[in-house]
């Protein structure tokens, strides 16, 4: 089942950013401003503009297991089983709904397909938590086909802080449609790893700093967005995929390096990442 426009816009932009974002002047000027001179070889550091005002859950309160950034999430497959006995609007709400809509999908037409997912609903729960759920379900299926008329106005973020005023804008939309404590439970797990990936970029594309720099920045970020608990985040990652992170941290040191001494860094790295790799050259 396709996802709204907006969100799609949204993913491509954060997750696009992420990996082959190249920085506008707006955002070397306020990487430029963030480091004031106050004398020779001292620099005083003003608010990163990356590790403020955050958007989605300002209180923290959407853990990392509830968003896209978490690798082990529960097969949609098994909410089916197990929902019943879950709140009934929840954090895991709309994966149901579009497992919902993956599973029945042979209907001849849109209606025949909402039936058969009402039946489904009416035979599994309750008769009137079917009929609230059934009721928020028609609501989700209305709002994503109506989004794409409002996606119209917004156009495709080119900048890690474009992306985070389109995320304000999604989550002002959704709050005025669901109310916010609905729109949170719904959206709010997509909405942070748009954010928190969005963020990321910010600090890992930035022109000015240095590898350890933009380290401690980035665990700053983490530790704010989602306490302990982002001390796992790294655990399920690709290795690969670590590795070229640690690329594009250290990349303004690596463009300053001798092309062999460039090398050597790389090779360090390579060996923490992919030992395997680094042993077979």
């Amino acid at each position: 089942m396709r996802k709204t426009v907006s969100i799609a816009i949204l993913a491509a932009a954060a997750f696009g950013l992420w990996l082959g974002y190249s920085a506008t002047s707006e955002d070397a000027s306020a990487s430029l401003e963030a480091k004031q001179s106050n004398g020779p070889g001292i620099t005083r550091e003003s608010p990163n503009p990356f590790l403020s005002s955050y958007i989605v859950d300002p209180r923290n309160q959407i853990a990392l297991k509830d968003t896209g950034l978490n690798e082990q999430r529960d097969d949609p497959q098994m909410l089916n089983k197990s929902y019943a006995a879950s709140e009934l609007v929840n954090r895991g709400t709309v994966d149901y709904f579009r497992y919902l809509q993956t599973e029945f999908h042979a209907g001849a037409t849109l209606q025949a397909n909402t039936e058969a997912i009402r039946q489904h609903l009416f035979s599994t729960l309750q008769p009137e938590d079917a009929e609230k759920l059934f009721a928020l379900y028609k609501k989700f299926v209305d709002f994503e086909y109506s989004i794409g008329d409002k996606a119209k106005d917004w156009k495709m973020p080119e900048s890690p802080k474009e992306t985070l005023e389109l995320i304000g804008k999604m989550q002002k939309h959704q709050q005025q449609t669901f109310g916010e404590e609905t729109a949170d439970l719904l959206f709010g797990g997509e909405l942070k790893t748009m954010e928190y990936t969005a963020r990321k970029s910010g600090i890992l594309n930035d022109k000015v700093a240095g590898g350890a720099e933009k380290e401690a920045l980035l665990n700053k970020l983490t530790q704010d967005m989602f306490g302990i608990s982002g001390d796992k985040l790294d655990a399920t990652k690709n290795p690969y995929n670590l590795f070229e992170e640690k690329l594009l941290l250290y990349k303004n040191d690596l463009d300053k390096l001798e092309p062999p001494e460039a090398e050597k860094l790389i090779k360090q790295f390579r060996a923490k990442y992919l030992p395997a790799s680094a042993n077979s050259q």
